[in-house]
């Protein structure tokens, strides 16, 4: 007796869960009442139980080439192999004695699988899933480095398509190199930034504000409209009460207070005034320095290293040499 097309579909569909309930029930019916149809059903449920037990995992694509489970596995495959041989030649046997011709088998409708033909498919199942497990489980070699940072030779694949030769590394230089720790431009802002001083002659215009400043009050100055500066009579026609200066020392100062308060973005428009105004070249130097310390608070690098690297060529001390240190440690 040999198991039909539509049994064989049938047990393929009740273990993928496609079945109805009332197909099901049926198909149990005749499951109880056919010791054959029993056990191909016996036959595919442990040929898929041997599958995942010879990857150790229910899930294929979790399996691990490595694993303890999958290299046992081959142990497991040869007894398959070898119940399979036994099979084999007991069946042969037994076809030998039975006599029958072959003109007495079934039509070619019905499936008959020997259960050593079973046997050895399974095993070639196990040792394919095997095989490309360990295939996709293998990590590419990475390209050696010799000196001056360059890739050797025997890491160079040549394309000599159509007479023209291009040499093109495996792996760029910079794929071997340790990833960069983030700067933390803030964390600098904070250690370099550094209040200046009130000048000891202050303008009479901006006298209160300037004394205010030096007691870290900052109210006057942020109030104070350089657009519109106030005429004051009676102010001695010097330089330091000039127009120029008291625009100056008040765009200068007006952008510490917004710094000291960490309005950044406000405080650098006023530097930007002043290295594009200003005629006091020391005042300009120094407001390139706390220019170059708001665009790295705003994370404006280029600019910063723009404006340090012009700072650290004056002769302005120390705003000089604190640029040439911030210098360094931005080019870490």
């Amino acid at each position: 007796m040999e198991l039909s097309l539509e049994q064989y579909e049938s047990i393929l569909q009740y273990l993928d869960d496609k079945m109805t309930d009332e197909q099901e029930k049926v198909f149990m019916d005749e499951v109880s009442s056919n010791s054959l149809l029993q056990e191909y059903l016996q036959f595919e449920l442990e040929l898929r139980q041997n599958i995942h037990f010879s990857a150790g995992t229910n899930d294929i694509s979790l399996i691990n080439a490595n694993d303890e489970n999958v290299v046992e596995s081959t142990g497991y495959i040869k007894s398959l192999a070898k119940k399979a041989e036994d099979e084999w030649i007991q069946e042969s046997k037994t076809k030998d004695h039975s006599g029958l011709a072959a003109s007495e088998k079934k039509p070619a409708k019905a499936i008959a699988v020997p259960l050593w033909l079973r046997i050895v498919a399974a095993a070639c199942l196990i040792l394919a899933v095997v095989g490309v497990v360990k295939y996709m489980s293998q990590k590419p070699e990475a390209p050696k480095v010799v000196g001056n940072n360059k890739v050797e030779q025997s890491d160079i694949v040549k394309d000599t398509s159509a007479n023209n030769v291009a040499i093109i590394p495996k792996d760029s230089f910079a794929d071997l190199q340790p990833p960069q720790p983030k700067t933390d431009f803030a964390a600098l802002f904070e250690k370099f930034y550094k209040k200046d001083k009130a000048p000891e002659q202050k303008p009479l215009l901006l006298a209160e504000a300037l004394i205010d400043y030096e007691n870290d009050d900052y109210s006057r100055l942020k109030k104070l409209d350089l657009k519109n500066l106030p005429l004051i009579r009676g102010i001695p026609d010097d330089d330091l009460n000039s127009d120029q200066n008291v625009k100056e020392l008040a765009h200068y100062y007006k952008g510490i207070a917004l710094m000291q308060v960490r309005e950044i973005r406000q405080a650098s428009s006023h530097f930007q005034w002043l290295t594009d105004h200003a005629n006091n070249r020391q005042l300009i130097v120094k407001a390139q320095w706390y220019l170059a310390l708001c665009n790295l608070a705003l994370n404006n690098v280029d600019q910063a290293n723009t404006l340090l690297t012009s700072v650290s060529g004056k002769r302005i001390a120390p705003y000089n040499n604190q640029a040439k240190e911030l210098l360094k440690v931005l080019k870490q």
